[in-house]
């Protein structure tokens, strides 16, 4: 049997050609049921021989196959047509698909009758498959030009558009549908000899890529990808107006900022996180006396040896992210003088919050020195002043008193004794006002040693506790056994303490309570008074602590101001708060465990503390 035409072969040699033919080979009767198959198609479709013999085609062919193969099948039985080619699908019998290019043929007997069906299979599953993944790669190709910013737009050799992307066809406004076919000069005469032109000529004869970047007289930017390819041109043109409008916002920021950092009369630099210098400003090369190239690459130089520990730990901070603020500090010019600085450290950020530098200002404190200097000067001639108009006051009363009892004495030529002891009380009243501003202008004898603040409070507490038994007051201790310590002269701090206690008792003339407390804020020891009298009205707040001002009858007013000197020799501060009706509460802070150089402690107004809600030790 020969498949290619109707007449008969020999019997040996068609049985030889269905035994050894490359392609599977199978007859069947008119039901489609498999009477022979040689081995290539037992093979192909992974049966026995025999397995075969008993199946039918629909058994063999893919579900979405059988209607199709079956509707050709039976026309081929019917004669309507000779044979037929197709591509089906089988189904292996490990459930895989096996595509196959299908060639049917009606074999006939010697009168013409239908005998049997002969099907010829060949294997494509392998093209089929590569057709697939063509099928997809052109459509994943299709869909990333679809999808990609720039507008894309391919071009054959004789300038006709023969793809155009969504991108580009909002950009040239015009439907692509319109555009497939057209030449590009003839649809948009106007282009020509234009930079356009020119870049898409250049690229197309020279066969290389060519990159354009113009500003159209409408002020509207644009980039354009010329490639040349073997049947054409691609281009790829993106409008960069916003990003030209940035980078020229970027650029013209930048020089503001340059300019900014040049002229600004502080010293700037930017240091590197090995704390080298990498940027400088004149300010800061004009303020040490340094030059680029004795300060680029290098630590700064302006570090004292003193303070060298102290800004390594600060530029270590400032490296894990913290801005720490303004610090008042000594730097030393290139001649080794010194200069007062306050000093800024912040760290720059990138845009993932990771430091990448660190930024350093630098003010010349000197001038503002100078002034607070006059400043403190001025308000020493002011003090002085006050203390004059004081003292005067202070000593005039008592000598008025002397001159008076002296005359009368002259005309009467009498003595009384009476006479004497009120002379004496005047006197030792201007010895007591002398000694105290004797106190208040010259250092006072001081012995600083390391003292816990409990026994020092337990000792005034009971010297204290006749006087306040006969003041009808009580004191009530409510600090622990145990305090830390402070540098202290003990004799000082008693004194201050023992004027703190009797003010209290003077505040309430019909008794009461002072209760004594302890507690720890910020690195100081806060110790505080507080009394149950009537309070100090607002307006009298203000003056408390100048020289001479007092509301008692017997009072030279220096009383606090000498313990206000006291505690700044301590690099400790005082602090009063006080309402109407509810008592007064007098707070002593001092340094705790450490000694005011240790610490670099200066007397700090009252106004700079915030007395916690409740005592924290």
């Amino acid at each position: 049997m020969n498949p290619n035409n109707n007449k008969a072969l020999p019997p040996e040699l068609a049985e030889q050609w269905f035994a050894e033919s490359p392609f599977g080979a199978a007859l069947m009767n008119m039901d489609c049921s498999l009477m022979r198959v040689n081995p290539a198609f037992c093979q192909l479709l992974g049966y026995t021989e025999h397995r075969l013999k008993q199946m039918n085609l629909p058994a063999l062919l893919h579900p979405d196959e059988l209607l199709r193969c079956m509707h050709l099948s039976s026309r081929l039985a019917e004669q309507a047509i000779p044979s037929f080619q197709e591509e089906v699908r089988f189904i292996h019998s490990s459930k895989d698909t096996v595509w196959c290019l299908a060639n049917a043929m009606l074999l006939k007997d010697a009168n013409g009758q239908p005998l049997w069906i002969l099907w010829q299979l060949h294997n494509i599953t392998n093209n089929k498959m590569l057709e697939q993944q063509l099928r997809f790669s052109s459509s994943s190709f299709c869909s990333l030009l679809e999808s990609i910013p720039y507008s894309f737009v391919k071009l054959s050799t004789d300038w006709k558009y023969t793809y155009v992307n969504k991108a580009a066809e909002d950009l040239i406004q015009i439907r692509r549908e319109q555009l497939i076919g057209e030449r590009i000069w003839d649809k948009f005469p106007y282009a020509v000899n234009t930079w356009f032109y020119q870049a898409c000529h250049r690229a197309m004869e020279d066969k290389t890529s060519v990159f354009v970047h113009e500003t159209m007289p409408s002020g509207r930017a644009y980039e354009m990808n010329c490639h040349p390819t073997k049947d054409g041109l691609c281009l790829f043109i993106q409008e960069t107006t916003a990003v030209n409008n940035r980078e020229n916002a970027y650029r013209e920021l930048k020089r503001l900022l340059d300019s900014m950092i040049e002229h600004i009369p502080d010293a700037f630099a930017i240091l590197d996180l090995d704390f080298r210098v990498i940027y400088i400003n004149p300010a800061y090369k004009s303020t040490f006396g340094y030059e680029d190239d004795e300060l680029l690459g290098k630590l700064p130089p302006t570090i004292p040896g003193a303070l060298l520990e102290d800004t390594l730990k600060w530029f270590r901070q400032a490296a894990q992210g913290q801005s720490l603020g303004s610090l008042e500090t000594v730097r030393q010019h290139k001649d080794g003088s010194r200069i007062d600085v306050c000093m800024t450290v912040s760290p720059v950020l990138a845009e993932d919050q990771s430091v990448i530098a660190l930024c350093l200002i630098l003010r010349d404190m000197t001038e503002r020195k100078q002034a607070e200097e006059v400043l403190r000067f001025t308000d020493r001639l002011s003090v002085a002043g006050q203390l004059a108009a004081g003292l005067a006051y202070e000593i005039r009363n008592p000598l008025t008193a002397l001159k008076g009892f002296t005359q009368f004495m002259k005309q009467n030529a009498q003595y009384k004794e009476q006479y004497f002891s009120v002379m004496l009380s005047e006197m030792t009243r201007i010895e007591q006002t002398i000694s105290k501003l004797l106190m208040l202008s010259s250092p006072l004898s001081s012995q600083f040693k390391r003292r816990r603040i409990g026994p020092i409070l337990r000792e005034v507490i009971a010297l204290m506790e006749e006087e306040a038994a006969l003041n009808r007051a009580k004191l009530k201790p409510l600090f622990p056994t145990h305090l830390v310590e402070v540098y202290c002269d003990e004799e000082q701090l008693k004194q201050v303490f023992a004027s703190l206690i009797r003010n209290g008792m003077e505040a309430m003339p019909d008794g009461g309570t002072i209760t004594i407390d302890c507690y720890l804020s910020n690195d100081m020891l806060a110790v505080t008074f507080a009394d149950e009298g009537n309070g100090i009205p607002p307006e009298l707040m203000a003056r408390i602590g100048e020289p001479f001002f007092t509301t008692k009858d017997k009072s030279s007013g220096l009383g606090l101001v000498l313990c206000q000197k006291m505690l700044n020799d301590h690099g400790g501060a005082i602090q009063i708060a006080s309402e109407p009706g509810a008592g007064t509460k007098v707070t002593v802070f001092l340094p705790a465990g450490h000694t005011p150089a240790e610490k670099g402690v200066r007397p700090i107004p009252r106004e700079t503390y915030t007395l916690p809600e409740q005592p924290v030790l």
